[in-house]
């Protein structure tokens, strides 16, 4: 969400934004590949009302869904309510494999926050986080390579226009992943699987 100070009354309002942080997982590294459990015990451990408030005051609301608040085609459904940590680790029993992960963020705002809550959810699970800290554009630029091995990466992603289409064809069409420039960090091919 945004926000701005009329400039002649000095009144402050809220204008909600179209843009939507999130951990994506790596579908195409060893932990989340073909692991739909444990990316289950992921959405249940982490706190999203941490991360809003990392923010700043009326910088959003908590959403388990792709698309913002605001956005046509927007339904809340609260599949992942809120932290779960007894369900988490339910669903991650037998799942995390190496028990090893790869986080990346940004080392600035929000970024090394997030990631240590992150990082602090995920270790109740059985997972051990290592947080890897990037400049935005380096970050971005690593996780956006085909092969980086980084199973998480934080990310953000601002609508340039309001047709849910800017998420889910953009974000989450497998065809469109190459071997550089992904803006889908999680790999998702389309059926939960890599391309």
């Amino acid at each position: 969400e945004g926000s701005v100070i009329h400039p002649k009354n000095g009144r402050f309002f809220v204008r909600p934004d179209l843009l939507v942080w999130r951990v994506d997982m790596n579908n195409e590294q060893p932990l989340f590949r073909q692991n739909p459990k444990l990316r289950q015990a992921v959405n249940q451990a982490i706190n999203r009302g941490f991360m809003v408030a990392q923010h700043g005051a009326f910088a959003g609301r908590t959403t388990d869904q792709f698309l913002p608040y605001g956005m046509p085609g927007f339904k809340e459904s609260r599949i992942y309510p809120s932290t779960n940590i007894a369900r988490a680790r339910t669903l991650a029993q037998g799942n995390t494999r190496s028990g090893k992960a790869v986080l990346y963020t940004f080392n600035r705002s929000q970024g090394p926050a997030v990631a240590q809550s992150v990082q602090f959810q995920l270790n109740q699970i059985g997972l051990n986080v290592e947080v890897k800290q990037f400049d935005r554009v380096v970050q971005n630029t690593k996780a956006a390579t085909r092969g980086e091995p980084f199973d998480m990466t934080i990310e953000g992603w601002h609508a340039d226009y309001p047709d849910p289409a800017n998420f889910i064809n953009v974000l989450l069409d497998g065809r469109r992943l190459q071997a550089e420039n992904n803006v889908n960090t999680s790999y998702y091919a389309g059926n939960g699987t890599p391309r």
